[in-house]
C-alpha cells in the first residue's frame, strides 16, 4: 500500500520490506513469508525501481551469482536497526546509508530506472531524488520532455525539483566511496539536467520542463534548501573540476555552458550564435568528461567533490556516516551489500 499510494519516504518503504521478511517473533515467524517478499518486489518494480536491487543475484564470495536470501535480509535488518534504540521498528540513518552506498548507484537500479523513467508518471514524484540522478543523460533528457507533444510532462515541476538535492547527495556519496564510473555518468546527467531546467539546453523549446524563479527559490518536498542553491553549488564544483584538469576543452565547455542566457533577446543574431555555441558544448559534454576521466580515473574530480562540503540531503538531522573514512565504512558494511558487477564493484 505504501508503494501504491506513495505515502512514505523511500527509506521507510525499504525498511518495512526488509523488516517484513526478516523480523521474527519468538516462534520464528515473520510478518511476510520470504516468497511473498519476492512476489511484492517483482510486482512493484515498475512503481518502485530500487526493488530491482532487492531481487538481484549478486556475486557471492564463492564466485557465484545467487539471489538474496532470508539470512541476507536478517543481516540488512540488523544493520538498519543499529541506531534504532529500544523502540526499534523504524527506519534509521543506517537505512539511508545503505540506500546511497549500495542501492542508488547499483547497476540494477541504474538499469531499472532507465527503463521505468519512460513511464515516470507512474513513479512517486517525491522519490525523484533517487531516480533522476542515476539515469543516463539521454534518458533524463527524454524524461524532461512533454508526452507525445501534448504539453504535459511526465513529472510535475515539483518532481523535477526533487532531483536537485538528489544530485548533490549522489555526487557526495559517489565521490566519498570512490565510485568513479558512476560519478562520471552523474556529472554527465547533472549538466544535461541543469541546462534543461535553466532553459539553456535547446533554449526556447517548449517541449522541455523548465524551472521558473518560484520553483528555484522555494524548498522541495525532500529538502528545505531550494534548488537554486544546489545548482549554484554544483556549478561551482563543475568549475573547480575544470580547473584541476589540464584540459582546455573542458574548461571552455564549462565556461560556455554556464553562461547566464535567461535575459537574452533571441532575435539578436549575436545571441543566436552564442546559444548555438552553448548547445554545441552541451551536446559534446558527455564525450568531453569521458575523455577527462580517462586521464586519472576521475580521482581529481572526486577529491574536488570531497573537499567541497556539499549540502547533500540530511536524513533526520545529519549524515554523520558520510564523514567517516571510506575504509571504516567499508569495514562496517563488509559483506552487507554483496559484491561484483551488480554494485559497481566498490565494497
Amino acid at each position: 500500500h505504501m508503494i501504491d499510494a506513495g505515502k512514505s519516504s523511500m527509506q521507510t518503504k525499504l525498511y518495512y520490506i526488509v523488516a517484513g521478511g526478516a523480523a521474527e517473533n519468538h516462534h520464528g515467524h515473520t510478518i511476510l513469508s520470504f516468497d511473498r517478499v519476492g512476489h511484492i518486489n517483482s510486482e512493484m518494480l515498475a512503481q518502485f525501481p530500487i526493488l530491482e536491487y532487492m531481487t538481484a543475484s549478486p556475486l557471492r564470495s564463492d564466485g557465484k551469482d545467487h539471489k538474496w536470501t532470508k539470512d541476507d535480509y536478517k543481516r540488512f535488518l540488523a544493520f538498519f536497526e543499529k541506531s534504532a534504540g529500544t523502540n526499534g521498528c523504524k527506519p534509521t540513518k543506517e537505512v539511508d546509508h545503505f540506500l546511497w552506498r549500495y542501492i542508488i548507484p547499483s547497476y540494477e537500479n541504474e538499469t531499472r530506472v532507465n527503463k521505468d523513467l519512460r513511464n515516470a508518471d507512474k513513479l512517486d514524484h517525491d522519490d525523484m531524488f533517487a531516480y533522476l540522478p542515476p539515469a543516463s543523460s539521454k534518458v533524463l533528457e527524454n524524461a524532461c520532455r512533454t508526452v507525445g507533444g501534448g504539453g504535459k510532462h511526465l513529472l510535475t515541476i515539483e518532481g523535477y525539483a526533487n532531483a536537485a538535492p538528489g544530485f548533490s547527495q549522489y555526487f557526495k556519496s559517489l565521490a566519498h566511496f570512490g565510485n568513479s564510473e558512476r560519478l562520471m555518468k552523474a556529472l554527465q546527467s547533472y549538466v544535461r539536467f541543469e541546462a534543461i531546467m535553466m532553459d539553456r539546453w535547446e533554449k526556447g523549446n517548449k517541449d522541455f520542463a523548465r524551472m521558473d524563479k518560484n520553483i528555484l527559490t522555494r524548498k522541495t518536498v525532500v529538502s528545505t534548501t531550494p534548488p537554486i542553491v544546489f545548482f549554484n553549488e554544483l556549478n561551482g564544483v563543475m568549475r573547480k573540476i575544470a580547473d584541476v584538469y589540464d584540459n582546455p576543452e573542458l574548461k571552455e565547455a564549462i565556461e560556455t555552458i554556464q553562461e547566464d542566457s535567461k535575459n537574452w533577446d533571441m532575435h539578436d543574431p549575436n545571441n543566436q550564435a552564442k546559444q548555438r555555441r552553448i548547445q554545441g558544448f552541451l551536446s559534446k559534454f558527455d564525450e568531453i568528461i569521458e575523455n577527462t576521466f580517462a586521464e586519472d580515473g576521475g580521482k581529481k574530480a572526486a577529491e574536488v567533490i570531497n573537499g567541497s562540503n556539499l549540502h547533500g540531503m540530511d536524513y533526520r538531522g545529519s549524515h554523520e556516516e558520510y564523514k567517516q573514512p571510506a575504509s571504516e565504512a567499508g569495514a562496517e558494511l563488509q559483506g552487507l551489500g554483496g559484491g561484483g558487477h551488480g554494485h559497481g564493484g566498490h565494497h
